[in-house]
């Protein structure tokens, strides 16, 4: 074969490899990075109906930072909990972790990152927010027609994203109202503590401390271990309370979260491996495309040195 064929080969394997490493290129900033230090807003509108809600005031607080790519870390008093912010997927786990993390607000009496009070338009105004991940405590609101709106504590990203997967520095939400009206009657609680950790059983602690928690309260402190189902029952009356349960002293081996399913509260354990995870989780496409054009690059250098000798002699 011709050094001129050989030399279009190899260009033309340089061509595809070049291609392929664009395509990466393209898969993930197919999104653009968050830009860290710019200041973001965040409007809050508390409405039900046709009603704006004045004079409320609304906490924030936060949860995590963000790195250049959107990943959550948890930052500032959030960092000291068991809590796994990084692999949650569905709606239901955002839930659970917006439980879990309002649960140690109230418990630990955290001071939040900045407080705003509603205007007559019922909106909560926060700028020079940094970038990350918020949660908005619930609040309940004044009695309506023998009821109250609560609006339940949720998370939030700042900057979110738009339909087109655009990042948004500012924000505007509409957190959900529900109608409560008390019927005053006695109901049954239950708290129930679960395992994530199939296999290694043996990880897990001969018992569990649950505070157990009405407006921010301490009501009692109990004990779940496997004598008594990891559960536990309480009556408590139908009066618009807001109860939330807590565990303290979180195994080294376990992340939890805590969540509410009307009156019924489940504490989940998930067993953390000691060794990072291996294997799936590396991506070595970006390493082999660029070991591709490298060896590539490599490859034309020495034809044309060979070709530049051939003519030289």
């Amino acid at each position: 074969m011709s050094e001129k064929m050989n030399l279009r080969r190899v260009l033309f394997i340089l061509v595809v490899c070049l291609v392929a490493s664009l395509m990466f290129s393209v898969t993930v900033s197919a999104r653009d990075f968050v830009e860290t230090d710019r200041a973001c807003t965040l409007d809050l509108t508390y409405k039900y109906e046709e009603t704006y809600f004045e004079g409320v005031e609304i906490k924030i607080f936060k949860v995590a930072s963000f790195n250049l790519v959107g990943e959550y870390e948890l930052a500032g008093d959030f960092a000291n909990y068991a809590i796994d912010v990084v692999n949650v997927k569905s709606q239901d786990e955002w839930n659970a972790l917006s439980d879990t993390l309002a649960a140690y607000v109230v418990a630990d009496s955290l001071v939040p990152t900045k407080i705003a009070t509603t205007g007559a338009d019922g909106v909560a105004s926060f700028t020079e927010l940094e970038v990350g991940l918020y949660l908005v405590s619930g609040v309940v609101t004044d009695y309506i027609d023998d009821g109250t709106i609560h609006y339940d504590d949720f998370l939030i990203s700042v900057p979110g994203l738009d339909e087109e997967d655009n990042w948004v520095y500012d924000i505007d939400s509409r957190p959900k109202p529900v109608y409560h009206e008390p019927v005053y009657d006695e109901i049954e609680y239950s708290v129930v503590k679960l395992w994530k950790d199939a296999g290694y059983e043996d990880k897990r602690p001969d018992g569990i401390n649950v505070d157990i928690m009405k407006d921010g309260e301490l009501v009692e402190t109990i004990v779940l271990k496997a004598e008594n189902n990891w559960s536990y029952k309480w009556i408590g009356l139908d009066d618009g309370s807001v109860w939330q349960v807590v565990e303290r002293d979180v195994s080294e081996a376990y992340t939890v979260t805590f969540e509410q399913k009307d009156f019924a509260f489940m504490i989940t354990n998930t067993y953390v491996p000691e060794e990072p995870p291996t294997g799936d989780s590396f991506n070595v496409v970006p390493y082999i495309v660029t070991m591709c054009v490298s060896g590539a690059l490599l490859i034309v250098l020495g034809v044309l040195k060979n070709k530049k000798d051939s003519a030289e002699a």
